[in-house]
């Protein structure tokens, strides 16, 4: 499981796409900082933000709430790592070379899945800590800074967050088992919060999607609009989908036809 791993790491440090996908968050992150402004993904009261990002000063602290606000953007950096690992297996079905020689299909899918949220992680790290670090060179770090604002929205906000994503993740790989399709299972990582996210809020009989679903827990975990127990709750919705598509999809996978 380890030397696959390794493997997969080894074509992810090789891979142009990953490094494209760097670059275009780093990108992103220096566009939205210098504007003081950042594009909105679901569904959001563009009158009120627009207000509110005029009246504050993006410093470093400023900067890591505004973009935690609208983290499901970084799903969408994510999906090249969805690719490299493991959609381009199913693609080119080269997945067969591996667990014809002794690997079990367990431990593949559970490798394939395990590195996908470490990259998850690095990346999450490097989309807060790019934008903590060049606001607070730009703007100043901010008034009444202390290290509890570490714990507080990188423990508190944004870990949480990743566990949300990686719900999306884990359903993905999934739905990639069953359909064999790299362009469906992207296309549903892809479009399925948002989807969601549009119809709870429009669908008056829908809203109560709003209080489990994950892409309505990365904002209202990033606004800090959810208590505690809200964010419990939202956790362990994520966790039950990653609990039962993994098992489903190992269940599957362990039956298919080579």
């Amino acid at each position: 499981m380890m030397r696959l791993m390794k493997a997969d790491m080894y074509r992810i440090l090789r891979s142009k796409g990953v490094y494209i996908s760097i670059g275009l968050m780093i990108g992103y992150l220096t566009i939205t900082l210098l504007a003081q402004a950042q594009g909105s993904i679901g569904v959001v009261d563009t009158s009120v933000a627009a207000v509110e990002q005029a009246e504050v000063v993006w410093t470093g602290m400023q900067t890591v709430r505004n973009v935690l606000s609208n983290v499901l953007i970084l799903q969408y950096f994510l999906i090249i790592y969805f690719v490299v690992i493991t959609g381009a297996d199913f693609s080119m079905n080269t997945y067969k070379n591996v667990v014809t020689v002794g690997m079990s299909r367990w431990k593949y899918y559970l490798s394939k899945l395990t590195l996908i949220a470490i990259c998850s992680l690095v990346m999450g790290t490097l989309y807060y800590g790019y934008s903590f670090g060049l606001a607070s060179l730009v703007n100043g770090v901010g008034d009444n800074f202390t290290f509890g604002f570490f714990q507080e929205t990188f423990i508190g906000m944004l870990l949480p967050q990743l566990v949300l994503m990686f719900a999306y993740v884990s359903l993905t790989v999934m739905l990639l088992n069953i359909t064999q399709s790299q362009s469906f299972a992207i296309s549903f990582f892809a479009i399925a919060p948002i989807v969601i996210l549009i119809v709870s809020s429009v669908i008056p009989a829908l809203n109560f999607l709003g209080d489990y679903e994950m892409s309505s827990g990365l904002n209202a975990i990033g606004t800090g609009a959810t208590d505690t127990a809200a964010i419990f709750k939202y956790l362990i919705t994520a966790i039950g989908v990653i609990v039962i598509s993994t098992i489903v999809g190992i269940t599957l996978f362990q039956k298919k036809d080579l």
